[in-house]
């Protein structure tokens, strides 16, 4: 495809060299008297056919006569080529005009026809060609010209006149610096078509219009883009190979079969007055890059029919209108999605909700005596949690984001869910502005999250602060009409990590107990043997957990054999608990 645009440019260079250097002779006129190839003599009048370049010459193909172009033919400085009969191509023959003409009824079909005339063009016939090279062209009259694999617009306007100008399946435009305007003709987009830009800055225009539009490629280069003039709906491919596609105040939606392709570096640059939408059939596949900087967008929906699929954003994004979550989930892959003062959401569910992965957030106002729902959750899971700000506490915008997981040191250090009874999840608060902070936190679940034999009837909101996971009194969660369970943390001063444990989670605190019979340790710090005693006769598990909450060392335990050789663990704080008949302890101990 390149190699045949280099092709025509050395034609048009060729052609204007030799009507610089033609001296303005007598102009010969070539007819064809018989049906046959271009380049015989039998079919010309006299014996004389025309050469491969004619400057300045008339051919002329009257009806009834049909040539069969077995050459190249360019015609440059007032040539003219009037078909009245037919010239068709054998194979990979093209026709190129420059500062020439042509006129007739006839029909030519070739494989290639290179463009670069302001007037001249008055044929009404049928011109049919594999691919169209434009510098510049007039069609000033009603002829049918058909283009079945590629238009290129290298430069200049390609006005289509009172033409029909149609496009064949699966052709694609391809826009280097040209523009093509519409006039009176008839332009139909009606089937497949694609549209690649390339090569410099465009502003968009009627290769965007068609029905059949289908994939889109934005690649001007570094440093260049590709402005919108309109809406853009992709059915196909939308692919950002280079530069960036500025919407330009006008909409971009993806519908039916609608994708982003995962490959290139090009990124959007959005305002306030444009809309996303994802209304497509399945996932789109590759992300939304957005350009560096706030790029902001009115409304955002994601309307994804196939169950569970999502669609990626990459970079910080603000919605300044609606944040619709209809069906699908919408990935912040570890960026910011904020919604401005004055935003909103609508929907959200367990089908429909922000992913905020590693790092992600999703930033909202929080007001003292309003309550906001952020829906959240991970990969796999809905975890949404509801923030209300008490009476007089500062507006700020808080950001809310969930991780599968609970670790050790909040967002560091051992897995604690991978033998801890906890929700397998971690919620992340912040507070963008200081001040008078005070909030009631609701976080939700469902039960495929609680591992680890967690019990929802003596459960609480753990929150790291001061380098632990601090305690609460424990209480029974709530079903939410949906199916979940919710707990709440009242008057909630400062953010950081929450967890929601129960009051047998060991990490990080003092004593967890709900015992019907005493249990004691000593001595403690213990050096070589930590004895154990318990009031009752039935054995009991007892499990010794490093600070980062893996599991180290296990004994069986009776009132005849109450002892553990600690001698081997390593210096430091452990947490040893206690599971058997009337039992359920966690107490912790420091190895000298």
């Amino acid at each position: 495809m390149r190699r045949m645009i280099t092709q025509f440019k050395s034609v048009f260079l060729l052609i204007a060299a030799i009507g610089l250097c033609a001296a303005p002779a007598k102009a010969a006129t070539y007819t064809a008297v018989a049906s046959g190839n271009f380049s015989s003599t039998t079919t010309w009048q006299g014996g004389v056919a025309p050469g491969v370049m004619v400057s300045g010459d008339q051919i002329v193909i009257p009806v009834g006569i049909s040539v069969n172009l077995d050459q190249n033919l360019s015609l440059a400085a007032s040539s003219t080529l009037q078909v009245v009969g037919s010239l068709t191509a054998s194979g990979k023959q093209y026709i190129s005009l420059t500062a020439s003409a042509i006129s007739g009824t006839g029909i030519i079909t070739v494989d290639s026809f290179a463009t670069s005339f302001s007037n001249g063009f008055t044929y009404t016939g049928n011109l049919t060609t594999r691919a169209m090279a434009n510098l510049n062209a007039n069609f000033a009259t009603s002829a049918n010209i058909t283009v079945n694999e590629t238009l290129y617009l290298n430069g200049g306007v390609l006005n289509l006149g009172s033409s029909t100008f149609t496009l064949g399946n699966n052709t694609t435009i391809v826009v280097n610096g040209g523009t093509m305007t519409i006039g009176s003709a008839t332009l139909n987009l009606t089937n497949t078509y694609n549209v690649r830009y390339e090569g410099s800055s465009a502003s968009a225009g009627l290769e965007l219009s068609g029905s059949g539009l289908t994939d889109v490629e934005i690649n001007p280069g570094m440093n260049n883009n590709v402005t919108l003039n309109s809406d853009l709906d992709m059915k196909g491919t939308l692919t950002l190979t280079s530069g960036e596609l500025i919407l330009n105040s006008n909409d971009l939606s993806f519908s039916g079969n609608g994708q982003i392709s995962a490959t290139g570096s090009g990124t959007i640059n959005t305002t306030t007055n444009s809309d996303i939408e994802i209304m497509t059939s399945n996932g789109p596949g590759g992300g939304l890059r957005f350009s560096a900087g706030a790029n902001t967008v009115d409304d955002f929906t994601v309307n994804i029919n196939t169950a569970n699929e999502y669609v990626k954003i990459e970079g910080d994004l603000n919605v300044a209108g609606t944040l619709s979550l209809q069906k699908g989930m919408l990935d912040v892959q570890g960026n910011t999605l904020t919604l401005n003062t004055g935003a909103a959401i609508s929907g959200g569910s367990k089908t429909s909700y922000v992913i905020t992965g590693n790092g992600g957030r999703l930033a909202i106002d929080m007001m003292g005596g309003s309550s906001t729902t952020y829906h959240i959750g991970t990969a796999n899971n809905y975890a949404p949690c509801i923030i209300t700000g008490n009476s007089g506490s500062t507006q700020t915008k808080l950001s809310a984001g969930v991780n599968a997981d609970v670790m050790a040191m909040g967002s560091t250090g051992g897995d604690v869910s991978a033998t801890q009874p906890v929700v397998d999840a971690t919620w992340f608060l912040e507070a963008a502005a200081s001040g008078t902070i005070s909030a009631n936190l609701e976080f939700w679940w469902d039960s495929n999250m609680e591992v680890n034999a967690f019990d929802r009837t003596k459960a609480y909101i753990s929150h790291y602060t001061n380098g632990s996971w601090d305690t609460e009194a424990s209480a029974a969660a709530s079903m939410t009409s949906n199916g979940m369970y919710k707990i709440t943390r009242s008057n909630v001063t400062s953010f950081s990590p929450f967890a929601v444990f129960d009051e047998n989670t060991a990490v990080s605190v003092e004593n967890i107990a709900n015992n019907t019979i005493k249990v004691a340790i000593h001595p403690n710090p213990a050096t070589d043997v930590l004895t154990v005693e318990y009031d009752a006769d039935q054995p009991v598990q007892a499990d010794i957990y490093s600070i980062n909450g893996s599991k180290v060392q296990s004994a069986q335990l009776t009132n005849n054999k109450n002892t553990i050789d600690v001698s081997s663990l390593n210096t430091g704080m452990y947490f040893i608990r206690l599971n058997g008949e009337g039992v359920n302890a966690t107490q912790r101990f420091i190895k000298k």
